[in-house]
């Protein structure tokens, strides 16, 4: 697996490829850091959408080197999933 990211990393000559992972979460704050942390090891970023979680799950995620959005109500899987594609054109 490592080296498939290593040569999508690099794929167009000498130009890295970015590889973001987007991770939705709600009320995450026990497993996040493992989740990131794990997560940034083939990833170029680290997103994560919190659903407006009612645990400090924003904070431990941006503590393990996440980027976060951060909702204040939950709104679920599906909008979770599309804030992350938008966030992720965004970059």
């Amino acid at each position: 697996m490592k080296d498939l990211m290593d040569s999508l990393k690099e794929q167009d000559a000498g130009q890295k490829t970015r590889i973001l992972v987007c991770i939705p979460a709600y009320n995450e704050a026990t497993s996040i850091t493992d989740i990131v942390k794990r997560s940034s090891n083939y990833a170029s970023e680290v997103i994560v959408y919190d659903d407006g979680s009612l645990d400090n799950t924003a904070e431990v995620a941006k503590a393990a080197g996440a980027s976060v959005i951060r909702n204040r109500k939950n709104k679920g899987y599906g909008s979770a999933i599309k804030k992350l594609f938008e966030a992720a054109i965004e970059k």
